[in-house]
């Protein structure tokens, strides 16, 4: 019964083909343009209603409190110790400045933050700022090597900032992410080589390579029948 099935499908399709083929390309780029209105989300939070409480208490947590998700913006001075220069400190503090200034991003933290704080309390204002260089040297006999692993690395040749935010939306965090990109490349020293990461990033980039390698199957699968449809001998 299915191979009878099958062989009647299959005679009607190549006696057709012409017709299929056409068909079954007007679905496809019908399907194609719909597709450029889809956007990826990995939020669970997205399944719940705008007017669910659930909703209603993380809106009000997120505009009191820094957000519930992170990423990292890893800086690499290439040099041993170079985040201990207060020229390269200024430049984590001008990444802080653009993160603060975001309206999609909550907060920031850095070594800048660490070495600001401990200055104010030696310093005439008694207000976080960065120290004269010869200050720093004093300061870093304060500072125990686990103290501020999460921000520098053992060598002092990388720094790391930690960024708070609520972008749940995979496209909106892209785009983020293309504003951070942009404003490294066009305002900090280009000495200085920038990644961002983070679980956020990650599981984002983990979204997107999972939506478009089932995409690519997809369009494998439908290449393959196009194939054998245009170029199989009638019966």
């Amino acid at each position: 019964m299915y191979e009878k099935t099958s062989a009647f499908i299959s005679g009607v399709i190549l006696s057709r083909r012409k017709s299929f083929l056409i068909l079954g390309a007007a679905i496809i780029i019908g399907c194609l343009y719909s597709a450029t209105s889809l956007r990826v989300n990995n939020s669970i939070l997205n399944y719940l209603a705008p007017d669910s409480p659930i909703q209603q208490r993380i809106e009000k947590l997120t505009a009191h409190l820094a957000g519930l998700y992170t990423l990292q913006i890893i800086v690499d001075g290439h040099v041993d110790n170079v985040f201990e220069r207060v020229q390269y400190l200024g430049e984590l503090e001008k990444i802080q400045r653009f993160v603060a200034r975001h309206p999609s991003l909550d907060h920031s933290v850095s070594f800048t933050d660490y070495i600001s704080m401990l200055n104010s309390a030696v310093n005439d204002t008694g207000e976080p700022e960065l120290p004269e260089e010869d200050v720093v040297e004093n300061l870093m006999l304060l500072i125990g090597p686990d103290d501020v692993a999460e921000y520098l690395s053992e060598d002092g040749s990388k720094a790391s900032i930690v960024v708070r935010h609520s972008i749940a939306d995979s496209a909106k965090l892209c785009a983020v992410l293309d504003d951070i990109k942009h404003f490294v490349a066009t305002q900090t020293d280009p000495d200085l080589a920038v990644t961002i990461t983070g679980q956020s990033v990650l599981t984002d980039n983990a979204v997107n390579y999972l939506v478009f390698g089932q995409l690519r199957s997809l369009a494998l699968i439908v290449v393959a029948i196009f194939a054998v449809v245009a170029f199989t001998s009638d019966f």
